[in-house]
């Protein structure tokens, strides 16, 4: 319960220092960013009261349901990051790659009651692919490197490429075992895991939203 309540704070705190720091922020997918996470923070919040305070049984429909939210807002992100129409062009047609296939994967492949791993691990693959072509952005233009690290969106960057690449291979692995019925799956705590990572991807905003500078700070 510990691990779950200090989660829900480095989340709330993460969306509450970034709306404060909104102001500063200086595109409309930084802008918008503290939003998102708040809106994250609430469906998280409310996913936990339905199933631990309510009783409603598994929630996992309302983490699906939101995927798609998830995906759609971290694309918009990232397409503001970008300089290069080429960029914003791949970040457009894997989004609507990934819708396509969420509704596929909901009509034809996964129960809408059990966790969607296939638009999961999809999605986690875009955001891979997203922040490699945000680091290659700075690789190719020194300008943007400078004072890189008071920048909000270079240490969010850094964040969504730790989490999602370590928790798509971690989700991958647990997929493999469970498919071959091995006995490690029994002594690994999914749910610890996924909160640690989580409380460091978090903390990656905060340290972003807290490093900003811009001409105006």
């Amino acid at each position: 319960m510990f691990l779950l309540v200090f989660s829900f704070v480095v989340e709330f705190f993460a969306a509450f220092i970034g709306l404060l720091r909104r102001k500063y922020l200086e595109n409309k997918g930084l802008r918008y960013f503290p939003i998102f996470i708040f809106i994250q923070f609430l469906n998280i919040l409310a996913s936990s009261l339905y199933t631990r305070v309510f009783l409603m049984g598994y929630n996992l429909w309302m983490y699906n349901l939101f995927m798609v939210f998830d995906m759609l807002s971290f694309s918009y992100f990232f397409y503001y990051q970008f300089d290069s129409l080429k960029l914003k062009k791949i970040t457009v047609w894997l989004s609507i790659l990934f819708v396509v296939f969420y509704i596929v994967n909901w009509l034809f492949i996964q129960d809408f009651f059990k966790y969607f791993s296939n638009p999961r691990s999809l999605m986690g693959g875009n955001l891979i692919v997203f922040s490699l072509m945000y680091f290659f952005q700075l690789f190719n233009n020194p300008k943007m490197v400078e004072d890189i690290s008071r920048k909000a969106q270079f240490w969010i960057v850094i964040g969504i490429f730790f989490f999602y690449l370590t928790s798509t291979v971690i989700m991958g692995s647990l997929n493999y075992l469970i498919a071959m019925d091995s006995e490690l799956y029994k002594y690994y705590n999914h749910s610890a895991t996924m909160k640690y990572l989580a409380m460091s991807l978090y903390s990656f905003y905060i340290i972003g939203f807290l490093c900003h500078k811009t001409d105006q700070t």
